[in-house]
């Protein structure tokens, strides 16, 4: 039986209701999705902990899964909850105990007219919370409704992009038949996390890129549900993340020289081998941290404190250069380490056959 169905069979059964204290309601921190998230995990919350799934209490809540993800994240940074244990498939959250304390102490404070009580507070809430929708319903609806009229003017120059007829209408946000979720939800979770201006601009920011010739970035979102729900759509191209810079096409040209290290075993096939972590055959982690091998370098190629150009400074050459490969996409507009990168290539084209032999006898003596 599916994991989630036991879980609310567990859970939610005979459940009235949900309480919020006062401290959490009046907590500036929170979203009022954060609120009720919180109140939510406490619910789940038994002797072992809630290890609830992001998609079951998404799925309670009727919000997206990326709402739920980020809720957490704010939940634990205010200190509401904590992560106990994950083993690689169940994910364990707790109720910090000082909220707890809280809570039940806030709980106790009703005595025996808790229901009564109860019912004219939620009765209150209700009315009140009427009263504020129907302030604030049609400048939220403006809002969503010109986000949504921004994705539709890129979408109806883009192909391969849907346009949307209306806010209620439900959208797959993963893009390969997953689940779907109405357009004004998903909308609605990106404005409080997001300004609609940052929102709009990012949407534009995304079409203008993708009609570039200057930029490589070519992915299509099919629907606006996508786009704002990926941790590689809309947040990529907030105007803040500088997307121009990110996706512009490579502007300069390392030297042609066919690089082959010497000085390590690799495969021309498979420079890079994430199996076994290697890069050139070199450590990956040596390839991408450290910073010494081209201090020693540079005291051999200038001769300090007695140094020359030997095995040694090969060895560290050819170290240097595979850094700087590795560390190539991070510099796409940087003249400066362009100009550094050809001048080792060349020096290690006109020293390669000098230490060709020595290099040999490395490779067999390891």
């Amino acid at each position: 039986m599916d994991e989630s169905i036991n879980i609310k069979e567990k859970y939610t059964f005979n459940i009235v209701g949900i309480w919020t204290p006062i401290e959490v309601f009046r907590d500036k921190r929170l979203t009022s999705n954060e609120k009720y998230l919180l109140q939510v995990i406490k619910m789940l919350d038994g002797k072992d902990g809630c290890f609830a799934s992001n998609e079951y209490m998404a799925d309670f809540m009727e919000v997206t899964e990326q709402t739920v993800s980020n809720g957490i994240s704010n939940l634990k940074k205010c200190g509401y909850i904590y992560q106990e244990s994950f083993d690689g498939r169940k994910r364990v959250i707790k109720i910090n105990s000082d909220y707890k304390f809280a809570y039940n102490e806030s709980i106790s404070n009703f005595g025996g007219r808790l229901k009564d009580d109860l019912k004219y507070i939620n009765k209150s809430i209700i009315k009140e919370n009427i009263i504020v929708e129907s302030k604030d319903s049609t400048s939220d609806n403006s809002d969503m409704q010109d986000i949504l009229n921004s994705w539709n003017s890129v979408a109806s120059k883009t192909e391969g992009l849907s346009v949307h007829k209306k806010l209620s209408s439900k959208v797959d946000i993963s893009g390969s038949g997953g689940k779907y979720y109405r357009i004004d939800k998903i909308i609605s979770d990106s404005l409080n996390i997001y300004q609609k201006k940052d929102i709009i601009q990012a949407i534009n920011n995304y079409y203008i890129i993708l009609n570039d010739s200057n930029c490589w970035y070519t992915h299509k979102f099919k629907n606006i549900g996508w786009f704002l729900s990926s941790d590689s759509g809309m947040v990529e191209f907030l105007t803040k993340n500088d997307p121009f810079t990110k996706y512009k096409k490579n502007t300069y040209t390392i030297s042609s020289i066919k690089f082959e290290p010497l000085t390590t075993i690799y495969s021309s096939s498979n420079i890079t081998n994430f199996d076994n972590q290697t890069y050139y055959g070199y450590d990956l982690n040596e390839v991408k941290n450290n910073t010494m091998n081209e201090e020693y370098l540079q005291m051999h190629i200038k001769g300090v404190a007695g140094k020359i150009f030997d095995f040694e400074a090969f060895i560290l050459l050819e170290r240097v250069i595979i850094q700087m490969y590795w560390k190539r996409k991070d510099n796409l507009e940087n003249e400066e380490f362009k100009n550094k990168l050809n001048n080792y290539l060349e020096l290690w084209n006109s020293k390669k056959e000098e230490f060709r032999e020595q290099a040999k006898k490395l490779i067999n003596e390891c």
